[in-house]
């Protein structure tokens, strides 16, 4: 799964999530990042990071994080 294709699934399924590729800022919302050797998926809340969880992909980060914003959704 790659970036625009985590959007449009969110878009098309009418899901109004911030989620956020670059935590320069430490946005509020879901964060996508790559670190070192690995991507993680985090959720920051008030600058404190939350479930931070390591994946060997972008696409594998992705596709986690579109599971668990769906499995909270229904």
């Amino acid at each position: 799964m790659t970036k625009e294709e985590f959007l449009s699934t969110l878009a098309k399924n009418n899901i109004d999530v911030k989620v956020h590729f670059d935590d320069s800022a430490m946005s509020e919302g879901f964060i996508v990042r790559k670190n070192h050797f690995r991507y993680e998926t985090l959720y920051c809340e008030r600058g404190k990071e939350y479930d931070v969880i390591g994946h060997p992909s972008e696409s594998d980060a992705l596709i986690f994080l579109w599971n668990r914003i769906n499995k909270n959704i229904k």
